[in-house]
């Protein structure tokens, strides 16, 4: 059950690069996603870090 967990985790992931994929090519939407996902983690790690 979990190797089968995993790997459908996988293929999620695989098809979401694939569908970004066609995002990251603009030099613009490109900038906005890497900024937005900058955020998302910092806000994350301060989430988890702060009590």
């Amino acid at each position: 059950v979990l190797a089968s967990m995993i790997v459908a985790i996988h293929v999620l992931w695989l098809l979401a690069g694939a569908a970004f994929a066609r995002f990251l090519r603009k030099p613009l939407a490109s900038r906005i996603i890497n900024l937005t996902f900058a955020a998302t983690l910092v806000l994350t790690t301060a989430l988890a870090v702060i009590p």
